[in-house]
Formats: C-alpha cells, structure tokens, sequence
C-alpha cells in the first residue's frame, strides 16, 4: 500500500517539474549527501559564472541527474543532448519554465567525425503497447547496443523484448565538434549506456581542456582500455577522482 502511495505521488510529481524540484530540495534537507554528491557541489562552486555546461545523455532532465540542481542554482549557459526522442521530448518540457540559457540537442554524440551508428529504442509497437509514463522511463536505457536495451526490457519482464525495439535514425556529432562549434565547457557530464570511456578517450586534449570532466565509469570500455584513458586524462593535466560508478576529472590550476 505505501509502495503504491508514494509511486502515485512520483508520478504526480514528475508530471510538474516546479514542484519536483521544491520536493527534492526540501529531501535533500534531511538526507545525507553521498561523497560524490558533496565533491560534485564543491566542483560548482568553485567554477566562475556563467558557468559553461554540456550534458550528454540527459534523458527527460528529472530523474536521477545529477545536473539540474545546478543548472537551477547558478548562472549558466547549457547544452543538454539527448539521442532518444521520447527523452528529447520529455527533456524539453522539464526545462520548459528554467529561465537559464539552454541549448537543446536532438543528438548522438560519437568518437569520431562522420561515424556512422545505429540507436536503438521503441518501435512502433513498443509505443502502442508501453504507457508513455513507463516509455519514459525505460527509454533511459536506450542504447547504441541493440542487445544491451533488449536484455534491459526482458529483466523488466517483456518477453518479446525483440519486437519493441527499433533502430531510431539520429543526427550524429563527434566530442571534438561540438567544443569546435558551440564551446569548450567548464564542465562536461557524459552517461551513454558504456560509450563513455571511448569518448573521453577521443577528446583532443591539445585543442580542447573543459575544466571538469564527469562520466559514468561503471561499464568495461570497449576497444580501449581503461588505463590508456586513464593516462590520456593525467598526461593533459587532469587529477582523477573515482566515486561507485562516475569518474570526476578535474584539471589542475
């Protein structure tokens, strides 16, 4: 019964973001911060607004991101990218009321130029069957890797997972043309379901040094490895800080 009470009041709340974000900092009032938590907030505020920010892989911009808070809190100029359109969309909408300067971007973002990458999320029939509630928040485990989003939805019990799933057709842009053509941010978030490693490995450090570098760490890289990034990171300047399942990468003064 209070399972059900407090899902029916999760759901109320995610449906009106102004008041999803007076609950969560009234919560946040009484729990204690994780040591992540607390580096990332002495992280904010040292950088000098307005403070350049780029999320990829924001999702719908609510549920366990670790960004918002921020983006609320101080002077920023934002870029928050999403490759999934049901996210994208609930994405914009989130941030509707933030009178911030946000850039939205309907994107993947790859290693290298011109790469050619397959997205995976809902098919049509995934969207006739799934609430678009439950689209919104399985859609956050949409991923590059067809196999790694249809496991997801069959451990949530859909056993023609296959049937759900499509290949989504997305724009495409590397790490390094996005710092060429909007910024070079003060700090740089990255949660893309196991390409993360691949991407920092790919930034060029001689052209481009955010200040701050945060990525999920949790996933084994693929076709790179862990120690060359982390050596990549310490050769440009980088102090690497690692938390449960997030690396934060701070370049030294």
């Amino acid at each position: 019964m209070v399972k059900k009470i407090k899902k029916k009041l999760f759901n109320i709340l995610i449906n009106h973001p102004r008041l999803f974000d007076v609950i969560n900092n009234f919560r946040k009032q009484f729990k204690k911060p994780s040591e992540e938590q607390v580096f990332l907030k002495e992280v904010f505020y040292n950088l000098k607004a307005p403070i350049k920010l780029i999320q990829i892989g924001a999702n719908d911009g609510l549920r366990s991101d670790p960004v918002r808070e921020y983006i609320l809190k101080y002077n920023c100029n934002v870029i928050l990218i999403e490759a999934d359109p049901i996210n994208f969309s609930s994405l914009k909408k989130n941030y509707k009321h933030v009178n911030r300067n946000i850039k939205f971007l309907n994107r993947g973002v790859v290693h290298k130029e011109d790469e050619s990458v397959s997205f995976y999320s809902f098919s049509e029939q995934g969207r006739k069957i799934i609430s678009k509630e439950k689209q919104v928040q399985i859609a956050r485990k949409a991923s590059f890797d067809r196999a790694k989003f249809e496991n997801h939805l069959k451990e949530l019990g859909y056993t023609d997972a296959h049937a759900l799933v499509s290949k989504q057709n997305i724009e495409t842009i590397s790490l390094n043309e996005l710092f060429q053509n909007e910024f070079i941010p003060d700090i740089i978030f990255t949660d893309t379901e196991g390409l993360d490693w691949a991407l920092i490995n790919s930034i060029d450090f001689s052209s481009f040094k955010p200040k701050v570098i945060f990525f999920e760490s949790k996933f084994n890289p693929k076709n790179t490895s862990k120690e060359a990034v982390f050596k990549k990171l310490k050769n440009a300047g980088y102090v690497i800080h690692e938390f449960q399942f997030n690396c934060c990468c701070v370049l030294k003064n």
